[in-house]
C-alpha cells in the first residue's frame, strides 16, 4: 500500500461504509470518557459513538501496527508476552528493573510524528495526531496507543541492545517496564539508560526510581507479576498457586467455603479462577501436574476446560 493515496485506502477499508468527511471532522471530545482510578488517567470509548473506535482501528491496522519495533519489545504483539520475555532471563545471575514515570502521558505528537513513518501521500498527519492524543499527551485506553508506545521508543531500543550485547547484557522491554540481566553486576547501567533517554528524547522521560530494583538470584527474583527461581525455573507467585489449591481443595470438600473463597478472591467469578488456572499451565505445568494428583485429572481438567457446572 506504499505511496497509495490516504483517502483512497480509507475508503476501500470501510468499502464506503465511513465519510471521509466524517473522519476529518471528528472530535476527540464528544466521543471519549476520562477515568480517573488511583490517579491513573485512562480513557474510553463512548458507548453510542463508534466512529472514532472505528476510526483509530483503521489508523492502527494501516499506519501504527506496520512501525518497526524492536525485537527487544514484548508489549502488545501477537505471540508475544511477559512469559516469553522472562525466558531470555532466566539463567542469568543479576537483574536491573525499572519502568519510565508517566510513560504514556509523556509521549506528546511531537514525538509521535517524528518516530512514526507515514507511507501514504495526501495524509492528514495533523488531524490524525489530534484525534489519537488528548491534551498533546498518548492516552492510554485507545486502540492505537499500545502500538504507538512500543515504537516511539525504537531509536533507544536500538541504542541500549548494542549497548547490552557488547556487554553481555540481556535487555527487554514491556511497554514502559524495561528489564535487564547479566552474569556480571549491573553497576552502570541506570545512569546509562537514564542519559540516552534525556539525549534522544529531550529528558521526557525519567526512570522511576521508586520502582528501579537491583535484584539477584540468592533469592526467587520478581518481575512484572512473574518469579525467577534461584533453579532458574519461571513461575507464578506462591499465594496465587495457594489460592488455587485452597479454591480446588473448598470446591470437593466444603461448598459454602467454597463459594466464600471464591467472592473473596476472585469476585464471585468463577471465569476468572478458570482463567488463573490457565495462565498458571501455561506458565508452569508441573504445578497443573501437581494439582492433577493430589486431586485427579476429572477435576483439574473441568477447571481448566471452564466447565459451567462448577459454579
Amino acid at each position: 500500500m506504499q505511496n497509495k493515496d490516504f483517502q483512497e485506502i480509507f475508503q476501500l477499508y470501510f468499502h464506503n461504509k465511513y465519510s471521509y468527511d466524517d473522519f476529518m471532522n471528528i472530535k476527540i471530545d464528544e466521543n471519549i470518557i476520562k477515568n480517573n482510578f488511583n490517579n491513573h488517567i485512562t480513557y474510553s470509548y463512548k458507548k453510542d459513538q463508534y466512529n472514532l473506535k472505528n476510526y483509530h482501528t483503521f489508523l492502527n491496522n494501516i499506519i501504527f501496527r506496520k512501525n518497526k519495533v524492536h525485537s527487544c519489545v514484548y508489549s502488545y504483539q501477537e505471540n508475544k508476552n511477559i512469559f516469553e520475555m522472562l525466558k531470555n532471563h532466566q539463567n542469568d545471575k543479576y537483574y536491573f528493573k525499572t519502568d519510565i514515570k508517566n510513560f504514556f502521558g509523556s509521549i506528546d505528537k511531537s514525538m509521535i510524528e517524528k518516530n512514526i513513518e507515514f507511507d501514504f501521500t495526501n495524509i492528514p498527519v495533523e488531524h490524525i495526531l489530534n484525534i489519537i492524543t488528548v491534551e498533546n499527551k498518548l492516552a492510554a485506553g485507545f486502540v492505537t496507543s499500545p502500538s504507538i508506545s512500543n515504537t516511539v521508543l525504537y531509536e533507544f531500543d536500538v541504542y541500549i541492545t548494542d549497548y547490552c550485547n557488547k556487554n553481555s547484557i540481556t535487555y527487554s522491554r514491556y511497554s514502559d517496564d524495561l528489564v535487564f540481566s547479566s552474569m556480571n553486576k549491573l553497576n552502570k547501567i541506570e545512569n546509562i539508560i537514564q542519559e540516552k533517554l534525556s539525549e534522544l528524547y529531550e529528558n521526557k522521560f525519567i526512570l522511576n526510581n521508586n520502582k528501579s530494583q537491583y535484584l539477584d538470584k540468592t533469592k526467587r527474583v520478581k518481575i512484572l507479576g512473574l518469579v525467577i527461581t534461584p533453579e532458574h525455573h519461571i513461575t507464578v507467585p506462591k499465594k496465587e498457586k495457594e489460592d488455587i489449591k485452597k479454591l480446588i481443595y473448598f470446591y470437593m470438600n466444603d461448598k459454602d467455603k467454597f463459594k466464600e473463597f471464591l467472592e473473596r478472591n476472585y469476585n464471585n467469578s468463577i471465569a476468572k479462577a478458570y482463567g488463573k488456572l490457565n495462565y498458571i499451565n501455561d506458565i508452569d505445568l508441573s504445578f497443573t501436574n501437581y494439582l492433577r494428583k493430589k486431586y485427579g485429572n476429572f477435576i483439574i481438567d473441568k477447571f481448566l476446560h471452564g466447565d459451567k457446572r462448577v459454579g
